[in-house]
């Protein structure tokens, strides 16, 4: 991947091929030119000193990096992330661009505090080494995790999960197997309910056979009861 350099805090900025630009990288260029694609860093192409830059703003934005410095990184952090990455996936796919160009380290990952939204940057440059950025990216979601191994286990399943996959894996295949990691959690949170409702039913029916029914008493035992408690006084009646 080219350099990417960050200029005083408003911009990256990435060296163009020139003539070396391949007639598909010509083509991304012109579109994000061209076009304010919902998701991506506002691109503009400027010349300096005989070379060819790609601009990328980030006025008013923080990277990844900045914005989890001395915090952690939750189950919901997650689920903003995913569903940003995957609309911006659908975005770029309407403008024909390829998803692989999409820029997934956390250095260049930045935060719209305003939109309250990721933006991503993408590259021009066909050689993007995507699954490196990858590994780096669920690195950096390992290392923000909390101390507590067994509340952060939803992070590291899907990690497993995801490496498996190599450096052939694309931000649509990430995506999905976060959705099926959390369709499977949801599945498993339903079936707790019904177990513990289960479970209070058998209690309550176990009581209710385990006490006895009072036994219905005769008119003759009823009034020798209330004799016998010095109700009435008045001889106890024969039992014939």
């Amino acid at each position: 991947m080219q350099e990417i350099q960050k200029i005083n805090q408003q911009y990256l900025r990435i060296l163009l091929q020139g003539e070396n630009e391949t007639g598909e990288e010509k083509y991304y260029r012109q579109v994000l030119q061209r076009n304010d694609i919902k998701g991506l860093l506002p691109f503009s192409r400027r010349s300096i000193d005989g070379q060819d830059f790609c601009y990328y703003s980030i006025e008013g934005l923080h990277c990844m990096e900045e914005v989890f410095e001395g915090t952690h990184f939750s189950k919901e952090d997650m689920d903003s992330f995913v569903r940003c990455l995957d609309e911006v996936i659908e975005e770029v796919k309407g403008f024909l661009l390829r998803q692989e160009q999409l820029c997934l380290s956390p250095t260049y990952i930045m935060f719209d505090g305003v939109l309250k939204r990721w933006q991503f940057l993408y590259l021009i440059d066909t050689h993007n080494q995507q699954g490196q950025d990858l590994v780096e990216l669920l690195d950096f979601f390992l290392s923000k995790l909390g101390s507590d191994l067994e509340k952060e286990s939803w992070f590291y399943e899907y990690y497993t999960e995801v490496l498996q996959f190599g450096d052939n894996i694309s931000p649509t295949e990430l995506v999905r197997m976060w959705e099926k990691e959390v369709e499977t959690e949801a599945k498993e949170r339903e079936n707790v309910p019904q177990e513990k409702e289960t479970d209070v039913l058998c209690l309550l029916q176990q009581e209710e056979t385990a006490c006895e029914k009072p036994k219905k008493l005769t008119w003759k035992e009823r009034v020798n009861e209330i004799v016998y408690a010095g109700l009435y006084l008045v001889p106890f009646l024969p039992d014939h």
